[in-house]
């Protein structure tokens, strides 16, 4: 991801963020609002239902009496007042006040006269909410005779003892300003790890770039040199392959045969596989046998001393000389490769010493065999013999023989093909849990068809 481009993804990404953190604080302030302001209404009408129900149960009570007195009608009063805990007062009086009785909470009058009457003419409800004690409640003002006179009942009421089922509203007050945290709760995480997330994506684009680098330096599928023919096949369990493979024309005229693989999988693995490769392309190991263990003790040594104990690595090389028909190598604790006769025997190559990097001073020996024309050489990881089915089965080194004699292959390509095919059947829809490589090469020419011609 380029500079350009991520400074462009960050512009957005915080533009996306602050439109989502404006709309989830907005949606949580209406809830908010909303909720408590049609929970106060509802609360508000249902005191006055409650209120008029009063208002009723006194002006029947005073109609059962037909006159009334002071007295009679305080004693009503503080009734109606004992048969409910929520009511804060009950003042009833007539307009010129001969006739009043009031029971409850002392206060100032809630509405004035003058307002009273200028409601009423105008038909709108005398209500109000007022704060007594520190308490809110509602106070509503009736038309009622006492008496044969006109006059007015006036009863308050607390606020919070208004017994009113708000589950669906509160419900979807629940709903909304949940949703509204949760979006604000994932864009601060998302705000958090943005700056991981682009680090990941510029990882992965360089994770890819070493990809394309390490394909560049490991050789060709198929190639045909100097007296040999060679077939090379490298699945890697992540991105980059911790796995080594190579297959080149030395100096001298050699044909060198390269196979190895690296504790662990992935980039830290693939970088210590290039310092290998490196070395084995570089060196004049091929030469003699002496160059050869001495190349092969002095990486050993060099892994020792820069890889730590957690790293190390598996390699077989070797250097086929079609003037001699002899192939030198020397396998340091890796899979054992398979000499293929053109009569069909099979044998192993395990000369050499323990894997590369745990011991400084371990010695290693080169070995020599010989190869005829026909004869092929197969190299391969522990990810082809570790491969496993879905029973937990390994293909493992007799997998990979079996293959070999069921195959009647006849050129380098035809085995790999083959030995690939064994092992996707094994395995079937099981992944790979390693890096996977395999080198089969043909000896097409020996020393004396090189006389010969």
């Amino acid at each position: 991801m380029g500079t350009e481009q991520t400074k462009r993804l960050r512009r957005w990404f915080r533009a996306a963020l602050v439109v989502g953190a404006a709309l989830a604080l907005v949606v949580l302030v209406n809830s908010v609002t909303n909720y408590t302001f049609i929970s106060r209404r509802v609360a508000i009408e249902q005191l006055r239902r409650e209120m008029a129900r009063t208002a009723v149960a006194l002006d029947a009570r005073v109609q059962q009496h037909g006159s009334i007195d002071r007295h009679r009608l305080a004693e009503i009063v503080a009734e109606l007042r004992a048969g409910s805990s929520n009511i804060a007062w009950i003042e009833a009086r007539t307009r010129d006040r001969q006739l009043t009785a009031r029971d409850g909470v002392a206060a100032a009058p809630a509405f004035t006269d003058d307002k009273i009457r200028t409601l009423l003419r105008n038909r709108q409800p005398v209500t109000a909410v007022k704060t007594v004690n520190g308490e809110e409640l509602v106070v509503d003002l009736m038309p009622m005779r006492l008496a044969g006179h006109p006059g007015h009942v006036e009863i308050a009421m607390w606020l919070d003892g208004a017994s009113v089922a708000l589950w669906p509203l509160r419900r979807n007050f629940i709903i909304n300003s949940s949703a509204a945290v949760a979006l604000l709760i994932c864009l601060t995480v998302m705000a958090l790890r943005f700056r991981s997330w682009v680090r990941g994506r510029e990882l992965e684009n360089e994770l890819e770039i070493a990809r394309s680098v390490q394909d560049a330096l490991l050789p060709a599928r198929e190639q045909n040199l100097a007296g040999m023919s060679a077939a090379t096949e490298c699945v890697p369990f992540a991105g980059v392959s911790g796995d080594l493979h190579d297959v080149f024309e030395t100096a001298n005229g050699s044909i060198a045969l390269v196979a190895g693989d690296v504790s662990g999988k992935g980039l830290p693995a693939a970088l210590l596989m290039g310092v290998i490769h490196g070395t084995v392309r570089s060196g004049t190991w091929y030469e003699s046998a002496s160059s050869h263990t001495n190349a092969t003790e002095r990486l050993n040594r060099l892994l020792c001393e820069r890889a730590g104990s957690s790293r190390f690595a598996s390699l077989i090389w070797a250097a086929y000389d079609v003037r001699r028909s002899k192939l030198r190598y020397v396998n340091a604790g890796h899979c054992r490769p398979l000499l293929v006769r053109e009569s069909g025997e099979i044998r192993t190559l395990d000369e050499g010493g323990p894997v590369l990097g745990l011991l400084p001073k371990a010695r290693y020996t080169a070995s020599e065999v010989e190869m005829d024309a026909g004869d092929i050489l197969v190299l391969y990881s522990d990810g082809l013999v570790e491969a496993a089915n879905g029973r937990g089965e390994d293909f493992g080194e007799d997998g990979v023989r079996l293959a070999i004699e069921r195959s009647g292959a006849r050129t380098s390509e035809e085995l790999r093909a083959a030995i690939l095919k064994a092992a996707r059947e094994f395995t079937g829809t099981t992944s790979l849990s390693d890096d996977l490589t395999l080198v089969v090469a043909r000896c097409e020419q020996t020393a004396a068809l090189v006389h010969a011609a």
